[in-house]
């Protein structure tokens, strides 16, 4: 190497090290934020699920379509030679004709496909979206717990290892055992463990958020929101009316049960004869006559004892049994419903026995038994037990937080709707 190469080579390299040393924050620095409510907007534009269940319906309403539709019109052509085999024709006919149906057998088979397609929007469409809401709502809070962990876990660590600090200090000094900072540098290492295991953790629940994203499951971002406690004015009676109301599942098969007794009244309406209906022009060569005929012509429903009455038993039949699947989903609202609401009490009231009595207690004692520590009034395993009560409260409070969240999510979709809230959220 010569003398002049040498300096560009070192210039080389520091501006590749500077660059690559640069280029980490810049990432992060470009990493998409999102808040809960812009990742389940984001799911549910882009959940493959959700598109199928569109597709679902928008095929329904492509078949409801056809219902509505007439029959195609039927050309005829007719030519009739000249008597003794002639070259040259006697006649010909050219006419069309359209097979008209009984008005009351279309209008109620057009209303069958109309309410059939919005029973789907319902039922496919719609239900797809509240069940992907609930599960982006979960994944989210799944994300800010599992950091709210982490935080407790690095926070465990941090203590662990002034606790060896002070172990070894005491140790130097001679007031403790040397069993002590072997006790304290095991609960280092532990702690390591436990943070480690963590942040694994915390790429899971990550890659969870996106593949419901439908995007690289490495795909970098941040959230903006944290798990909080926020109340809610819940009555179970009228939680119970919304979800009748507006559970789109419950609407759904509701149209669903109308849309198969107007094909039960079109059943009763195919009694009445359709009709055909035509016109064509017929020519006479030689004679200089043309002339344009008429024509009606009527279906008889000869067979009405078989098909017509067949159509009817099974359009009953069909009524009787969407009758019977409402009445079962009514009462599984109902059930989710409750169940729901139940969920979301229960996990309201212990959030705030942990706000209000167990994580200041847990905080109190730790603080007495790092001061005792320090003073030489406690032994080492008093001070590991407090740190490890103070730091399993805070993890069970970041637990019960998100218990509370997914018992509201599962509510909203029990109920079809957002909850109303009540004061101002408390946050983790």
């Amino acid at each position: 190497m010569t003398t002049a190469e040498s300096p560009v080579r070192h210039l080389l390299l520091f501006l590749a090290l500077h660059f690559a040393l640069g280029l980490i924050p810049q990432v992060h620095l470009h990493a998409e934020v999102l808040s809960r409510s812009d990742a389940v907007h984001m799911v549910l534009e882009s959940n493959p699920e959700v598109e199928a269940a569109r597709n679902a319906w928008e095929g329904v309403r492509a078949r409801g379509r056809l219902d509505r539709a007439l029959p195609d019109p039927e050309f005829e052509f007719e030519e009739l030679p000249r008597v003794g085999g002639s070259q040259h024709h006697g006649e010909h006919t050219i006419g069309v004709s359209q097979r008209v149906e009984f008005p009351l057998k279309w209008w109620h088979r057009s209303q069958a496909g109309r309410r059939q397609a919005e029973a789907a929007r319902l039922v496919l469409f719609e239900t797809a979206r509240l069940d992907m809401g609930m599960r982006a709502k979960n994944a989210y809070d799944r994300i800010a717990l599992q950091k709210s962990l982490l935080r407790h876990a690095r926070q465990d660590l941090d203590l662990a290892r002034d606790i060896l600090r002070q172990a070894n200090i005491r140790f130097e000094a001679g007031d403790v055992p040397q069993l002590d900072v072997m006790r304290a540098s095991v609960e280092v290492g532990r702690a390591t463990n436990r943070r480690s295991a963590a942040l694994n953790h915390l790429s899971v629940a990550r890659t969870g958020l996106n593949a419901l994203l439908a995007r690289p499951l490495q795909t970098p971002f941040s959230i903006s929101d944290s798990l909080f406690y926020q109340p809610h004015d819940t009555d179970l009676g009228q939680l119970t009316a919304t979800a009748l109301r507006q559970r789109p599942d419950l609407v759904g098969i509701s149209l669903r049960l109308k849309a198969m007794k107007s094909r039960q009244a079109a059943a009763t309406a195919a009694y009445w004869p359709d009709m055909n209906v035509g016109i064509a022009l017929q020519q006479r060569h030689g004679h200089g006559e043309d002339s344009w005929l008429f024509r009606l012509e009527m279906e008889v429903p000869l067979w009405a004892l078989s098909r017509q009455r067949g159509e009817r038993a099974e359009a009953r039949a069909a009524v009787s049994q969407i009758e019977a699947e409402r009445e079962a989903l009514r009462f599984q609202v109902l059930l989710e419903t409750e169940q729901a609401y139940l969920d979301l009490g229960t996990a309201g009231e212990q959030v705030v026995l942990f706000q209000d009595r167990i994580l200041p207690e847990a905080e109190r004692a730790f603080e007495v038994a790092g001061r005792s520590y320090k003073e030489g009034k406690s032994s080492y395993l008093e001070l590991l037990e407090t740190q490890r009560t103070w730091i399993e409260t805070q993890v069970e409070y970041a637990e019960a937080l998100f218990e509370y969240r997914s018992a509201e999510a599962a509510l909203e979709r029990a109920i079809g709707s957002p909850l109303p809230a009540a004061g101002s959220p408390a946050k983790n």
